[in-house]
This record gives structure tokens, C-alpha cells and sequence, in this order.
């Protein structure tokens, strides 16, 4: 099949490599790998680019050299910046691979997809909004600490702080406040093990492809896996020891909130799982990133499956679904 990918970069929207307060986008080297995986499948790869550079080529030429979509697009400082490509897409009706705008909209809005999660009786930690700046010590107060504070609508961990005393928190809740310009979370933290769970697949045919631990290099406990860590590679990626009882939960309950979502050919579903191997859903990444070193293909590789094999499903799910 020929297949357009679309994607952005910090490029894309003019900011300093040494800007981190956004950092929710693809590099030119994860796009290539995944464009490696497809045409290792026998698939042409066209690299479309940004939202911006999707539309100019839709309007200057069509999209009549290309089979289907795989969108990685995320955009900038919107609630609904995940669903702009999506919504193109549909408007004109050409085939993507991915979840819908629908779907996207609910998964980056964590607060949402927590009240879904509580709803499925997948158990998450406390949480609190941060809306205005006298919210704040009611925050402190509800949730006390340490506790995790976090953009409601960023990814890759942008703007995540663990706060472990008092007197640090209002003046972190304040500035994220006034940074981000959105509610911030003050969410309960659960010590213990994080894990990330890739899913491939729609409905009743979806299906977990491993469970990921992400643990320091160092062996130190993770506290939490910041964006400070992604950049630098601190963290890597291993299968964990978890009992059947706690791998049932969390496969079951992945792929219920998937399947409750509509969330549509490949998805990343989150958790902690506390000391007593109880698991708390973190979030749902349905446009999670798929480089070499990411937990979805490393996710891939450490269970035995050759993540050009798991594309090639991945387009094969999307492709089935648009009926092409």
C-alpha cells in the first residue's frame, strides 16, 4: 500500500530545541523508522509532514498517489490539536490509520479519561483540579503530599511534577498554572511500578502485545517518568515481574477502556501498580509515540514480535476497517 505519514516537530511550530514546556511531538528519526518498518513490508512510505503541509497537499495536488494515512500529528496548544488530521480526513472522507478526533479528544483530556475509567471500574488515584489559583491550597488539602501535579492536556510528560513536601507545592501549582494556562491535576501518587501496555487491534479482535515496565538504569525507584528522563534515556524499558493476578487486571482492563473509547488500531494504556499489586490506570495514549527506543515497539521486540510485523497489522486493522 502507499502510505502518506503525517507528523510534526518542534521545527514545525518554530520553537528552540531547548524549549521543553511542549514537547509533544514526533522527530524526523522516529518518522523514518517507521517509514523504514512499512517499506520493510513491502509498503511505500510518503512523508507528508504537519496538519499545515496535509492541507496545502490536499488542495495543491490530492491525495490521489496514496492509499492511506497513518497520522502521528499531535499539534500545538489546543484541546482539539490531536484531531485536527482526523478531522480532515473524515471530512473528505480518505482512510487513516487511527483513532478518530472523538477518540482523541477524550484520551489528551486525562481528567475526562479518568471519570470514563472510574465508570469501567478501572480503580485511578485520587485527583483534584487546579482551575484557578485559589484552588490551590484546597488542592493541597484534598490530596496532600507527595502527589503528582500535571497539565491536563499535554503529553510525553510535559510539565509532570512529583512533589514530595508542603512548601513546594503552591509555588509549583502556581507556576504550572500560569505556564500552561489550563487546569492542572493534583492527583494522588502511587508508589510503585509503572508500566505501559501497547494494544493493536479494534473490538473484539484488539489485543495486548506485552506489558513494559519502565525502570531506572540506576535501579534507584522511579518516582515517576518525567520528560527529563525520556530525553536523556535514564529509563529503560524491561519485562516485569508481576503476578497472573495483576497481569489479568491490567490486560483486561487496557483493553476495556480501549474497546469503551472507540479507540481504533493501535493505542498505549498506562498504569502503577502499588505494593500490593493493586492497578491504578495512569492514562490512555492513542497517539502514543512509536519510535525505536518507545514503549510500544520496545514492547514489541521484548515479546518476540518484529515491530515491522506489528505496522503491518496495525495498517492491516485500519485498512479492514475503511473496507480498501
Amino acid at each position: 500500500m502507499r502510505i502518506g505519514i503525517t507528523f510534526d516537530t518542534r521545527e514545525d511550530y518554530a520553537l528552540s530545541e531547548y524549549d521543553n514546556t511542549h514537547a509533544d511531538f514526533s522527530t524526523l528519526e522516529s518518522i523514518e523508522y517507521i517509514a523504514s518498518l512499512l517499506e520493510k513490508k513491502g509498503h511505500s512510505a510518503v512523508l507528508i509532514g504537519s496538519f499545515d503541509k496535509l492541507l496545502a497537499r490536499i488542495t495543491s495536488r490530492g491525495l490521489g498517489d496514496i492509499d492511506i494515512v497513518f497520522n502521528t500529528a499531535e499539534g500545538l496548544k489546543n484541546r482539539n490539536r490531536e484531531g485536527f488530521v482526523p478531522s480532515l480526513l473524515e471530512a473528505i472522507r480518505f482512510p487513516y490509520v487511527g483513532t478518530d478526533a472523538y477518540g482523541l479528544g477524550l484520551t489528551l483530556n486525562k481528567l475526562h479519561t479518568r471519570i470514563i475509567a472510574a465508570h469501567l471500574g478501572i480503580r485511578v488515584a485520587r485527583c483534584v483540579e487546579i482551575n484557578h489559583e485559589s484552588d490551590i491550597p484546597e488542592a493541597l488539602g484534598a490530596i496532600g503530599v507527595p502527589c503528582v501535579l500535571k497539565p491536563n492536556l499535554e503529553g510525553c510528560s510535559s510539565g509532570v511534577e512529583l512533589i514530595r513536601d508542603e512548601s513546594s507545592f503552591i509555588p509549583n501549582a502556581s507556576r504550572l498554572l500560569k505556564v500552561y494556562d489550563q487546569t492542572i491535576l493534583c492527583e494522588e501518587y502511587i508508589d510503585g511500578t509503572e508500566v505501559v501496555l501497547p494494544i493493536v487491534g479494534n473490538g473484539a479482535s484488539a489485543r495486548v502485545v506485552g506489558i513494559v515496565e519502565i525502570a531506572r538504569r540506576s535501579n534507584e525507584p522511579l518516582g515517576i517518568f518525567t520528560l527529563e528522563d525520556k530525553l536523556s534515556q535514564t529509563c529503560i524499558k524491561r519485562i516485569p515481574n508481576l503476578s497472573e493476578y495483576t497481569k489479568d487486571k491490567l490486560v483486561d482492563h487496557a483493553l476495556r477502556i480501549h474497546n469503551y473509547l472507540g479507540c481504533a488500531d493501535y493505542n498505549r494504556v498506562d498504569f502503577r501498580i502499588d505494593p500490593k499489586g493493586e492497578a491504578y490506570m495512569l492514562e490512555v495514549n492513542a497517539l502514543p509515540e512509536m519510535g525505536e527506543h518507545s514503549g510500544f515497539m520496545l514492547g514489541c521486540s521484548l515479546y518476540g514480535s518484529d515491530p515491522a510485523d506489528v505496522l503491518d497489522e496495525i495498517v492491516s486493522c485500519a485498512a479492514a476497517r475503511w473496507g480498501i
